[in-house]
């Protein structure tokens, strides 16, 4: 048999190709890992985090700089994260953003920064609650940033194909770091998805805002139980060994117990809030 152009199985073939109904198999994958906006927003908020840690390291500086942050900006059915991180290149946007399977954090230096790729779904997880979604991007080797969409509708007549993602030059990503918008099949809550984020992202080092208000960086004011213990020492103490760096308080509770509160470790200059 053989499979003529029309993808049919006809005699005088040895073989044929695997069918796949993209549709179907893209809202199986959805529904596992972004079948609400918390979700979405969590993930992509991850991405961007990721993305600023390792431009961080590049730069041999903590993630926790003033010159970084990330900005998310919810407003009716449409959610965008913005931030000023590594940024991806056309090559890279089709091949790891675009690309299930393929994840860009998986090389020596996204784990040196901290990161860690995991799945490797890409943007198109982002159909479980996106109609559409927009990600440009530029990092700072690319002459233009690239702006690329793709909606649910084309996924949809697409049929057994691949879809193909739209892409053009693009100035909103400049003059470095990622954007993902994402148009929303359904407006969500606004409140919970602010509170959702603020408890994923609280001890965050890096300025992270939602909607202009900042919801990273939070410190602890004080330990659980806090009257039945007496500080030893004053203020912040420093601990280190090789290339890891460990900033907190000692204490010592009424059992004579020595208690320590670790309020920020830094490994090899990524700073992570501990507090």
């Amino acid at each position: 048999m053989r499979r003529d152009e029309g993808n049919k199985v006809t005699d005088g073939a040895s073989s044929f190709e695997i069918g796949i109904e993209f549709d179907s198999v893209l809202r199986a994958i959805s529904k596992q890992i972004y079948e609400t906006p918390h979700a979405f927003l969590r993930e992509n908020v991850q991405n961007a985090i990721d993305a600023v840690r390792i431009q961080a390291w590049r730069d041999g500086k903590g993630a926790g700089q003033a010159e970084y942050r990330i900005d998310v900006v919810v407003e009716s059915g449409r959610v965008s994260v913005r931030d000023n991180g590594i940024g991806m290149s056309k090559r890279d946007l089709q091949g790891y953003f675009w690309t299930i399977g393929s994840s860009g954090k998986r090389g020596d230096e996204a784990r040196e920064a901290g990161c860690v790729g995991m799945f490797g779904i890409g943007g198109f997880a982002n159909f479980g609650v996106c109609d559409r979604l927009i990600v440009t991007s530029r990092d700072i080797n690319s002459p233009t940033g690239t702006a690329t969409s793709l909606s649910a509708g084309e996924i949809a007549r697409a049929g057994t194909a691949v879809p193909k993602v739209t892409l053009e030059e693009s100035t909103d990503a400049d003059p470095r770091g990622t954007l993902v918008v994402g148009e929303l099949k359904e407006a969500p809550n606004v409140e919970e998805l602010r509170a959702y984020l603020r408890d994923f992202v609280r001890y965050v080092p890096i300025d992270i805002r939602f909607n202009g208000e900042c919801i990273s960086r939070g410190r602890f004011e004080a330990l659980d139980q806090q009257e039945n213990l007496v500080s030893i020492g004053e203020g912040v103490r420093r601990w280190q060994r090789a290339d890891i760096v460990v900033l907190g308080r000692l204490w010592e509770d009424r059992g004579h117990t020595l208690v320590a509160s670790i309020e920020e470790l830094i490994w090899q200059g990524t700073e992570t809030s501990m507090t």
